[in-house]
């Protein structure tokens, strides 16, 4: 085999190898991306932050409900740095 029709067959193996792996949902993203009707990183990226910041807020709450319980304890108070 001629060695540029070599590196396509190789390249393409290795293509169909990885979309095998993927699942269904990445699967039409990228097909979606490649169509030009959405950018599944731009997704990605907007879910990862709305996570972040839900994680966020629920450590935020609960450094909020330790300080209250140390705060009640007779003798200790705790002084939040920022």
């Amino acid at each position: 085999m001629p060695k540029l029709l070599t590196a396509c067959y190789k390249s393409w193996v290795f293509v169909v190898q990885k979309v095998k792996k993927l699942g269904t949902d990445e699967i039409q993203n990228m097909m979606n991306v490649l169509k030009g009707k959405k950018s599944f990183l731009y997704k990605d990226i907007e879910q990862l932050v709305a996570r972040i910041e839900s994680q966020n807020s629920d450590l935020e709450r609960e450094i909020n409900n330790w300080e209250s319980r140390v705060n009640g304890s007779p003798g200790i108070v705790v002084q939040t740095v920022s």
